[in-house]
Formats: C-alpha cells, structure tokens, sequence
C-alpha cells in the first residue's frame, strides 16, 4: 500500500494528466475540421473509433499494469503520449493524424486504470469511498480547466500548440513518476509516521448487500464504456456547432466548458451523498432521462 503522502502525489499526477490528456482529446476535432475539412460526420467516426479503441485497450493496460507494475505502466504511457504528441506537430497527412490519434490512446489507457488502482489500492471500503470520490472531482476539475482555456490556447499560440503543451506535460509527468517510484521504493510505499491522511474526513460509507454490489458492478462494466463513447460523441460534434454559430475556438471553450464544470460539481454532490448507491431506480431514471433528451434534440434538429 502506497503511503498517505505518495497518494497525494498520485492526485497532482492525475490532475496534470486530465489536462493534458483533455488539451489533445477534446480540441482534436477541432483540428481536424480546420486542418483536414473534417465535418460532423467524420469527426463522428473519428471519436466512435477512439472510443472503441479505449474501452478494449484499458482493459488489456489495466492488466498489465497488475501483472508488471504500476510505475512500469505509468512511465510506458507517459513516454508514448510524450512522444507521438511531438510527432504530431511536425507532420502533414491525415492519415498520419489519425495513427497519432490511435496510438496516443493506447498509451493513455496504461495510465488512468493504473491511477486509478495505485490510489485505490489497499484501502479499506471506508476510506476506498473518500479515495475514489477525490479522485474522481481531480480529474473533473482538470478536464474542465482544460476545456476552458484550450481554446484561447488555440487563438493564442496556433494549432501546433494542441500538440507541444501536451507533449511536454507528459514529458514532465514521466519525470515525476520517475521521482515518484524512487519515493515510493525508499519507504513511500509504506503508511507511517510523516504520511499524509487525503482522505481523513468524508462521507460514511453507504452500506451494500454483496449480491447487489456485484450486480451494479456488472452493469458498470457495460455502462462506462457506453459512458465514455456518450462523452466522445458530444464532445466530436462541437466543432460544427461552434462553426454554425461562428463562436471562435476560445469562446467554444468557454461556453462549452460549462458542462464540465457541472459534471465537476455532480462528482462532489454525489461523493458527500452516497444515498444514491445501489438504487436502480436512480439509474434507470438517469438513463431514461438522458435518452429523452437525446431523442427531443435529435427530433428538433434540422434535416
């Protein structure tokens, strides 16, 4: 088990690691609209296949990281990212984009699952509540910081800047593993004296059947990939509406940012409410509710 102190280093990482991983992913659409003349429909396509991609190979990085180690997933992620992210700023084709986009997919998925786990790991259920609930607005919050200014560090700085500040986040991300893993080798690993407590306060832990904790954490299994591509879809077509709105690329990031500060909110509520757990009427309400939406958009949408 990784020492209070280590941990709290693991929710910086991940902080950095949404913002950097949200520059790249969320304003690549709009790249490929103005680069390569990418309308709705390939943009589409584009994140439907990303999202496929991911939800399969954090499955296979997930399990590396178990069987091989954390720090060694970690720093393999890190340096593919760090490195085919450089490579994108130089290059030209359209096709050459799109193997950029692939391979830096793959290597973010050796990196959320082994987050992920490291600050999960040797928790007991109490405090593995408080853990998962931090790391879940970290994350949040860093996306949607992301968001918001990404596009002004489109206006500001050129396309090629959706590429290098990434890269060299990365870059420094690996640096601090490398620092983090000789922390963690040295005594980090252990709790003890000096450690940091992030999550000594918190919610109680809400309590579960066995039989009906397995049966949400299947229905997880099939709902977060099914999330994730929900996620990439909306994000794939703002760069259309932006354009039919003719919203610059910094206003796009600061209007549209707003779902994600909301969502940033939601992960907070939700961690200090834990009456929602194992309640299926509360996730066949949300889902109902979230496909309504989608189909009374859908029919207002002009064909």
């Amino acid at each position: 088990m990784y020492s209070g102190r280590v941990k709290a280093r693991l929710f910086a990482l991940a902080g950095f690691n949404a913002v950097s991983t949200t520059y790249y992913f969320y304003y690549v659409y709009f790249f490929m609209q103005e680069r390569f003349g990418f309308d709705r429909k390939q943009n589409l396509i584009l994140a439907a296949s990303l999202g496929f991609i991911y939800a399969f190979a954090s499955i296979f990085c997930g399990r590396f990281a178990q069987r091989r180690g954390h720090f060694i997933s970690l720093r393999i992620g890190f340096s593919i990212m760090a490195v085919v992210l450089a490579a994108g700023s130089r290059i030209q084709s359209v096709a050459a984009h799109v193997l950029v986009m692939v391979i830096c997919d793959v290597g973010m998925c050796f990196t959320w699952p082994t987050l992920e786990s490291m600050v999960s790991q040797g928790e007991p259920p109490g405090r593995l509540q408080r853990m998962i609930g931090i790391y879940n607005l970290v994350w949040a919050s860093g996306g949607a910081f992301a968001y918001f200014t990404g596009g002004a560090m489109l206006e500001h700085f050129g396309l090629s800047s959706m590429f290098l500040v990434p890269a060299t986040m990365q870059f420094g991300q690996l640096a601090l593993v490398v620092w983090l893993e000789k922390e963690a080798e040295t005594g980090g690993s252990r709790a003890g004296a000096g450690s940091v407590d992030v999550c000594a306060t918190g919610p109680e832990l809400s309590r579960r059947p066995i039989a009906r904790a397995r049966a949400f954490l299947k229905m997880a299994w099939l709902a977060n990939p099914l999330a994730y591509l929900a996620i990439n879809t909306v994000i794939a077509v703002i760069p259309s509406l932006t354009k039919e709105l003719k919203l610059s690329p910094m206003f796009a990031g600061f209007f549209c940012s707003v779902w994600l500060f909301v969502r940033v909110g939601a992960f907070g509520l939700l961690w200090l409410w834990p009456g929602w757990h194992y309640r299926f009427r509360w996730l066949i309400g949300v889902v109902l509710l979230d496909g309504r939406r989608g189909g009374e958009k859908r029919a207002q949408r002009p064909s």
